[in-house]
């Protein structure tokens, strides 16, 4: 059976508390053990976060947060852009202010 989690996001973006609930609802304790090594792939291949686009950093922090009452094992990794339409070394520079 498909899931799916619909709920309003504040002004701010995505909090810790959004994330959890989302998680909760789909049994995630099951599916992530404490302990476990988990990796992100948080799509940021864009010079700057665009939404329904790029995750912002906002959502991987709190993603991070939430995800570290189970595991301290969380890698977030990236790739260059669909079709090389943006660097990722890039992005990451100019997310990084350098």
């Amino acid at each position: 059976m498909n899931k799916v989690f619909i709920r309003p996001l504040s002004e701010q973006g995505v909090e810790p508390e959004d994330l959890r609930l989302a998680l909760e609802w789909l049994d995630w304790e099951r599916l992530i053990p404490y302990g476990s090594r988990v990796f992100i792939k948080p799509n940021l291949t864009w010079p700057t976060p665009l939404p329904g686009v790029t995750t912002s950093p906002k959502a991987m922090e709190s993603l991070a947060i939430v995800l570290k009452e189970r595991t301290d094992q969380i890698i977030f990794g990236e790739s260059d852009g669909g079709y090389h339409a943006y660097d990722m070394g890039a992005s990451l520079k100019i997310r990084n202010g350098t």
